[in-house]
């Protein structure tokens, strides 16, 4: 049972959204983010953006079937959810990692 969707996800496992988009062919894709990278990149919870992406306040692609296949979001969807909802990205300053 070798699917395609299966390769992918182990690939995305290990390297993230690029990697995704590379072994699949799809260039449409590319400078796309998987969730956890979004959640990192922008100081926020996976869960949250996996809770906006399935309440439709934040599009996204999810890859392939099953619970453990990435979803891709665009850097600037992320971006724009951060900005029309009630709370930003965690505030970091001194002490918090800046």
């Amino acid at each position: 049972m070798d699917s395609i969707f299966a390769r992918d996800a182990d690939v995305a496992r290990i390297t993230g959204a690029a990697a995704v988009a590379a072994s699949s062919g799809a260039a449409e894709f590319a400078g796309w983010l998987t969730l956890a990278e979004a959640a990192e990149r922008y100081g926020l919870k996976r869960e949250r953006l996996r809770r906006a992406t399935l309440k439709g306040r934040l599009p996204a692609h999810k890859i392939g079937a099953g619970k453990s296949l990435p979803w891709l979001v665009k850097p600037e969807e992320v971006e724009r959810f951060l900005r029309e909802s009630r709370r930003g990205p965690k505030k970091r300053g001194p002490g918090r990692g800046d």
